[in-house]
């Protein structure tokens, strides 16, 4: 089992990761969809973006 001082290793490199990639990938102007059932345009191209990256997926 990982102890704590390895695990906190570990997020913090994760977070580092996480924050580099959405620096160089997210301009914040995106808009949250009023319909869930009929999403933007915009929203599929970000969300095929965080999918393609392997930073999520599908549920």
């Amino acid at each position: 089992m990982a102890d704590i001082e390895e695990t906190n290793k570990g997020d913090a490199a994760l977070r580092t990761e996480v924050r580099a990639w959405l620096d160089a990938n997210w301009d914040g102007t995106l808009q949250p969809d009023q319909d869930k059932w009929n999403l933007s345009a915009a929203t599929k191209a970000w969300t095929a973006k965080v999918l393609d990256a392997g930073w999520a997926v599908p549920t």
